[in-house]
């Protein structure tokens, strides 16, 4: 895990001038982060340049020490979203980058149906992929019609999970360095509130020690405030908790 930041330069030479720059971090893992550099250069026309870099902090203290490295990914033709990208970084020189991205599956049919599609970086290729995925109950069909990717995040060092909290909300995970990789859809528990529109802040995914995948689903908002009174906790609700196999 990083534990200290570090100043990182990168140089590349231009033969026009740079009007604006930004740098943000699109994903982390462990010791790695996924940096996203944007240059706005300005030479006959106004041209954005876009570079992604995944950085490793290394192993000062190992033995053998292994110092950081900085690596330019190959150039990618739409910018990587952040809610949808997640990173996975294991042993030395193992780097996995994957966005999820709902596509329309047949242009021209009315309504357009939609699709899954993996835009990965694995072994130093890019790819674009349209994985099988394993649906239950309400069907691939209505699923993609509805998914709103809102977080990714990594399980262990093998599994990356997409998060889903609008309605029919649940989570979508893959082992991404899987050759043959499927993707894998979790409903949320039955039992769980459904938002109205847009995600509900008092529901949340998180990954507790051991990899174990918790929805946490929050009935109501747990103060009250009775006029003249201090705010009480609401006994009568609960907070709920439950396990996603993944």
């Amino acid at each position: 895990m990083i534990t200290n930041v570090e100043h990182v330069h990168v140089i590349r030479t231009f033969s026009g001038n740079i009007d604006r720059s930004s740098v943000s971090v699109v994903a982390a893992h462990g010791d790695s982060v996924l940096i996203q550099v944007v240059l706005d250069v300005q030479e006959q026309r106004l041209q954005q340049i876009t570079d992604y870099f995944a950085y490793n902090a290394g192993d000062a203290a190992g033995n053998p020490t292994r110092p950081p490295s900085l690596l330019l990914l190959p150039p990618v033709n739409n910018n990587l979203f952040r809610q949808a990208t997640g990173l996975l970084h294991r042993d030395e020189d193992e780097l996995v980058v994957a966005e999820l991205r709902i596509v329309e599956a047949s242009k021209g049919q009315m309504p357009a149906s939609k699709m899954a599609e993996l835009f990965i970086l694995r072994s130093g290729k890019l790819s674009v992929i349209q994985p099988p995925i394993s649906v239950d109950d309400i069907g691939e069909a209505t699923l993609m019609s509805l998914w709103q990717t809102r977080e990714v995040f990594p399980i262990d060092d093998r599994l990356l999970c997409w998060v889903n909290m609008s309605h029919h909300g649940g989570i979508i995970f893959s082992d991404v360095f899987d050759e043959s990789l499927v993707l894998r859809y979790v409903m949320f528990p039955e039992e769980a509130e459904k938002p109205i529109s847009g995600p509900d802040p008092y529901q949340k995914v998180c990954i507790a020690p051991g990899g174990t995948v918790k929805f946490v689903n929050i009935l109501p908002p747990l103060l009250l405030r009775r006029r003249g009174c201090h705010p009480l906790p609401a006994f009568s609700r609960s907070i709920r908790h439950h396990h996603l196999d993944a």
